[in-house]
C-alpha cells in the first residue's frame, strides 16, 4: 500500500567533524533507517601565512629573492599535503557509504556539511591534478545506484536565471585571485533511494524536485540588525525540503 506523504521537513548544513545521526521512520510498512552524515572537513592544514605567501606568488618570480621562492615552495608543499589529508577524509566517508550499500540495496543516506577545500582550490587541481573533493564523495557515476545527488543540482532563481546564487561563502583566495570569491563549500548530498516515485515506500521520505536552496534571504534577514557587530556566520546555510511518510521518532 502506498505511503501517504504528510508533513515536509527541511534540513540545513550545520555540522562539525564527522558524525552520523540515525533516524527511523515509524511506519510499519516502512521501518526504514535513515543516516544523516555530518561532515566538517578541515580548512587550516596549510598554515596561517598562506595569504602573505600567496601575494608573493602573484609577483613575477624573476623579481623574487631566493628566500621568497623558498617560502612559496614550502607553502605549496604544505597546501598539497593538506589536500591529500582532505582527500583522505573524503575517502573515509565514502568507505562508510559504500559499506551501507553492501548491507542493503537502497540505503537512505544524506551527507551534509562544510566541505572545505583549503587554499588554492582550482590552482592546485590544475597544478597537481587533484580530483574534486565533492566528486570523491558522490561516487562513481557509472554505478548510478550508489551515486549521491546534489541538493543544488536543479537550484535556480527564475527571476535571474543567469546569475550565480549557488554559493555559501565569500572568500578571496590569495592563491587564485582571479577566481570568483563566491564559493560553494556547504553541501547536501543524498542517495538515489530518497528520490523518485518509489522513495516514500522505500525510505519513508522523498526529496522534492528543486528542493535545494541556499538561504541567502534568511542570512541577510538574520544579520541586518548586527551590522557593525559581526555576523551569525560567514557561511550561508544550504537547505533541502523533503516529504515524509510518517512522523520521526
Amino acid at each position: 500500500m502506498r505511503a501517504k506523504a504528510i508533513p515536509c521537513l527541511s534540513f540545513s548544513t550545520m555540522s562539525t567533524a564527522i558524525s552520523v545521526i540515525r533516524r527511523r521512520w515509524s511506519a510499519p510498512s516502512v521501518g526504514k533507517r535513515v543516516d544523516f552524515i555530518g561532515a566538517h572537513l578541515k580548512s587550516k592544514f596549510a598554515g596561517d601565512d598562506f595569504a602573505d605567501v600567496g601575494k608573493l606568488n602573484q609577483r613575477p618570480h624573476d623579481q623574487l629573492s631566493a628566500s621568497d621562492i623558498k617560502r612559496i615552495l614550502k607553502a605549496e608543499q604544505r597546501a598539497v599535503e593538506a589536500r591529500i589529508k582532505l582527500t583522505t577524509e573524503c575517502i573515509n566517508i565514502r568507505y562508510y557509504i559504500e559499506n551501507r550499500f553492501r548491507n542493503e540495496p537502497y540505503p537512505a543516506i544524506f551527507l551534509l556539511g562544510d566541505m572545505n577545500y583549503g587554499v588554492g582550490r582550482e590552482y592546485f587541481e590544475r597544478k597537481a591534478l587533484f580530483h574534486d573533493l565533492i566528486s570523491n564523495l558522490q561516487g562513481d557515476v557509472f554505478f548510478a545506484r550508489r551515486f549521491l545527488n546534489h541538493a543544488l543540482f536543479d537550484y535556480k532563481i527564475d527571476a535571474d536565471a543567469d546569475a550565480n546564487y549557488r554559493w555559501s561563502i565569500y572568500f578571496e583566495d590569495a592563491w587564485d585571485p582571479g577566481r570568483d570569491p563566491r564559493i560553494l563549500i556547504d553541501h547536501i548530498l543524498f542517495a538515489q533511494s530518497v528520490v523518485g516515485d518509489e522513495a516514500l515506500e522505500r525510505s519513508g521520505l522523498r526529496v522534492r524536485s528543486g528542493a535545494g536552496l541556499v538561504e541567502h534571504t534568511a542570512h541577510v534577514a538574520a544579520n541586518t540588525d548586527l551590522e557593525g557587530f559581526g555576523s551569525t556566520s560567514d557561511h550561508r546555510s544550504v537547505s533541502v525540503t523533503f516529504d515524509v511518510a510518517d512522523p520521526v521518532y
